[in-house]
């Protein structure tokens, strides 16, 4: 009913103030589960991916409130002792160097007891654009004995960090190194 004086709670049960529910663990549940480098980026796990360690998950009560934990050594997350509703898992933002490649929340209806363990996110290296451009101060035309300058350059217009990259360029075989 409507109660027309709000939180005026005397401890009289029959007070519209008072009211209980009670819930046996057995009707609790669980939502959860991994975060992962997906190394090739296609949003699936495969064998041999790493976990990611301290990443951020918040839960949204179906009440509105929120609780965070830390992702685990093995990656896993797990919320613990929830009632039957509905819930938002949400990742944080994971390692600087990677992006989401799977969704960064998921909608869970929990049903009493229910273990919801299917809520991974798996975070994939930022892509690497380079330009290699090559250039000459050459003379037009170039005679023999002529002396010239190739100038490679290389930029990465990211947004990932390009690390192991090794450039080389084939001279000409009518061209020498001075």
């Amino acid at each position: 009913d409507i109660d027309s004086t709000p939180n005026n709670s005397d401890g009289t049960p029959t007070e519209d103030d008072e009211d209980s529910t009670l819930v046996s663990p057995a009707d609790l549940g669980t939502i959860g589960d991994f975060v992962w480098h997906d190394l090739d980026g296609d949003g699936l796990f495969d064998a041999g991916e790493p976990a990611l360690s301290n990443i951020t998950v918040t839960l949204t009560h179906p009440d509105g409130t929120t609780e965070t934990t830390l992702t685990d050594a093995t990656g896993h997350y797990l919320f613990e002792n929830l009632p039957a509703g509905n819930y938002v898992v949400t990742v944080g933002p994971g390692p600087g160097d990677k992006e989401l490649t799977t969704p960064g929340s998921y909608n869970v209806v929990l049903s009493a007891g229910e273990d919801d363990l299917v809520n991974d996110f798996g975070f994939a290296p930022l892509p690497i654009d380079l330009e290699l451009s090559k250039t000459s101060n050459a003379p037009n035309p170039i005679y023999v004995g002529s002396e010239f300058v190739y100038t490679l350059s290389l930029v990465n217009k990211g947004p990932g960090i390009a690390t192991g990259v090794v450039v080389a360029d084939q001279l000409p075989g009518e061209l020498q190194y001075i």
